[in-house]
């Protein structure tokens, strides 16, 4: 995606509002709901999510995804007193508190994708790094069965908004931002997510760019600077929106092959990392995800093969 030398005078870009359709919990640690229980109404565990949020003084919460076969879920965070509480919401509007140290039991399943990535940490060093997300008036609505969410409307809006900012070399440019960034809260649907490459000029407004899908996209990390081992631990860590501007390097003439090789295999699922960690009885191996979306920015062109995973 090329940018033009000319860029329109910023404005307020809000994130998205909506909620995104959740799954059944099928996960260790989970607190059970009683019969009937339902977060339609924000009854039974739904009502203790939204007093815990209003005790907290929490206005909006970070999130992680995962999707089964016809469900999707969010963990959420929120902040309390003592550190974090983790929570399950499903696209049946049914919430579930999660313990992560409560003992594995016979016949339980493993923890689903979204829980395992907010809880295989520290919960809240996990909401340090990505940004809230959900906010409580909508959550409040979702589970009252009152905000369905409407993505044609959301996609309008994000579009109208990109329009007044930025001026794009090709016409249709917006949309494929738009679209790429409502992607971004799906990603985990797919068995691959295509780079957004951002290649223009000096001044041509790449970086303002950066700063508009910052605050749009899903649990987005914005940074000029980063080593190759810290790319694929905050892919691994937060499952997010890795935004790399300034990235010279990723010319194969200038390439660090290492970060390269990474970001040829991590536009798609089953992508990863191997290192060894030194213990007490030797050194294992450890495997890191490196699947999600990114965006790459730069003004010198990319590796040919890197370029093939990013959208035009």
């Amino acid at each position: 995606m090329k940018m033009d030398d000319n860029e329109k005078a910023p404005q307020g870009v809000s994130a998205p509002n909506g909620a995104t359709e959740g799954t059944r919990p099928r996960e260790d640690g989970i607190a059970p709901q009683g019969k009937g229980q339902s977060g339609v109404g924000a009854d039974g565990e739904a009502q203790r999510l939204l007093n815990t949020m209003q005790e907290g003084d929490v206005e909006e919460v970070p999130l992680a995804q995962a999707f089964t076969e016809d469900h999707a879920q969010l963990a959420i965070s929120v902040a309390t007193g003592p550190g974090h509480e983790v929570w399950l919401v499903t696209s049946d509007r049914k919430v579930h508190k999660v313990y992560p140290n409560a003992p594995a039991e016979a016949g339980k399943k493993a923890p689903v994708e979204a829980v395992k990535l907010m809880t295989a940490g520290n919960p809240s060093e996990y909401c340090k790094l990505v940004k809230p997300r959900w906010r409580k008036g909508s959550l409040d609505a979702f589970l009252h069965g009152e905000n369905l969410g409407d993505p044609t409307a959301t996609y309008l809006r994000m579009k109208a908004a990109l329009d007044k900012l930025i001026e794009f070399a090709d016409p249709f440019a917006s949309d494929i931002v738009c679209c790429w960034v409502i992607g971004t809260y799906l990603y985990r649907l797919f068995d691959a997510f295509p780079y957004l490459g951002v290649l223009g000029p000096k001044g041509s407004g790449k970086t303002k760019l950066a700063q508009i899908i910052e605050a749009l996209a899903f649990n987005p990390i914005h940074t000029d600077s980063i080593t190759t081992a810290q790319l694929f631990r905050l892919v691994a860590v937060t499952g997010g929106t890795l935004i790399l501007d300034e990235q010279e390097t990723l010319n194969v003439k200038l390439s660090d092959h290492d970060r390269l090789a990474l970001l040829r295999g991590g536009y798609k699922r089953g992508g990863n990392a191997l290192r060894s960690r030194e213990g007490p009885t030797g050194y294992t191996t450890e495997k890191f995800d490196t699947y999600g979306p990114k965006v790459i920015i730069n003004t010198s062109g990319l590796d040919d093969m890197l370029a093939d995973r990013c959208l035009p």
